[in-house]
């Protein structure tokens, strides 16, 4: 009697899967991961939008997630008062007071220029008078030596007449030259006091001239710079449109409209057109030694619409060789490099990443062996 072909199926399967799953248990493999958890960064950096003065956010006029381009306005602040009034106010006054600063500053050009104009007349009217005053007086001095040979030879011809040597009528001749010789060296003289009178006051013209400018001058300067200290006090209180500073999109807005700002604190964060997202986690100690760089990992968000868990491939670009010191995170900081055509992913994001970093046989693991 032949037994049943169905049996011999059974024993044969019977012998064969320990066999297979011996070979399975030896041969078979399974990747290990390290498991890290962490937020959506920029490879290359954003740029915070933050407050120049203290203030009131008075306008926002992106929301988070829109494109903007180099110079688009982005926040608008009143500075210490929210009232639109008082930003009018504000913002006249700052504009009277640069008004009267160009007022000033043409006054001075016009200082200067009239100032340099006067002095030139003056430099050139003194000029002119002591060339004249050097003139009179060589003539003076010629006409005091000629005075001077007309007495002495009056003289002389006088002890000549006593002899008769000489004629009355040309010894009064001679008198009458050196009266004559005498007579215009002393108008010649007071011509010359006279120049030199006119030479002085001319000097001290222009000498009062420059101190009248630089005294004006300086007032003008005084004003200048008071008005200057007027319309930065006013500046401080008109209205300050933060804008964008490259092309790029607002990955968020952490101020609110009518929210009081201090210098210095963030209102906004601008991500530059082109910059790359990587996913930055922490890696816990124990499988740090296990992580380099070029290893591959699966990274995993949620869906802002769906709430549906996505996943994306990326590799491993950056292992911190030591651990985080920063109070509010753990372990060793790791970047994640990925490529992914979903728009919607954003900065910040929280992600949890699985990264392969060996194989490992199913008889090492199900015996302890370590790999």
């Amino acid at each position: 009697m032949r037994p049943p072909a169905l049996g011999w199926y059974l024993f044969a399967i019977a012998l064969l899967l320990p066999a297979a799953l011996a070979v399975l248990l030896f041969t078979g493999t399974y990747t290990n991961h390290a498991h890290a958890t962490g937020k959506l960064v920029a490879s290359g950096g954003v740029i915070a939008i933050t407050a120049p003065t203290h203030g009131v956010v008075s306008r926002i006029r992106f929301p988070s997630g829109a494109h903007v381009q180099k110079n688009d306005a982005l926040v608008d602040i009143s500075a210490e008062h929210a009232s639109a009034a008082f930003g009018d106010t504000f913002a006249a006054l700052a504009r009277s007071h640069r008004e009267r600063i160009d007022v000033l500053r043409k006054q001075k050009t016009e200082l200067t220029i009239e100032s340099q104009r006067q002095r030139e007349g003056i430099e050139k009217r003194l000029a002119l008078l002591l060339a004249e005053l050097a003139e009179v007086r060589e003539e003076t001095a010629l006409t005091r030596q000629r005075a001077q040979l007309a007495e002495g030879l009056h003289s002389r011809w006088s002890a000549l007449s006593r002899r008769g040597l000489v004629s009355d009528v040309d010894l009064l001749r001679q008198k009458d030259v050196a009266l004559e010789h005498a007579a215009r060296s002393k108008q010649l003289r007071q011509h010359e006091l006279e120049l030199a009178g006119e030479a002085k006051a001319l000097n001290a013209a222009l000498d009062e001239t420059r101190a009248s400018e630089r005294t004006r001058g300086t007032e003008l300067d005084q004003k200048i710079a008071a008005t200057t200290q007027e319309l930065a006090q006013a500046e401080l209180h008109r209205d300050e449109t933060l804008r964008s500073p490259v092309d790029g999109t607002v990955v968020d807005i952490v101020a609110r409209t009518g929210q009081r700002v201090a210098t210095g604190e963030r209102l906004a964060t601008v991500l530059p057109e082109g910059t790359r997202l990587a996913a930055e986690v922490w890696l816990p100690t124990r499988a740090a030694d296990a992580v380099r760089t070029g290893q591959s990992a699966l990274i995993r968000y949620e869906s802002t619409l769906t709430h549906a868990r996505i996943a994306m491939h990326g590799r491993v670009v950056d292992v911190a060789a030591l651990p985080s010191t920063q109070p509010d995170v753990s372990g060793y900081r790791t970047l994640i490099d990925f490529e992914t055509g979903d728009a919607k992913i954003k900065l910040g994001m929280a992600v949890t990443a699985d990264i392969a970093v060996s194989r490992v046989r199913l008889a090492d693991a199900l015996f302890g062996a370590r790999p």
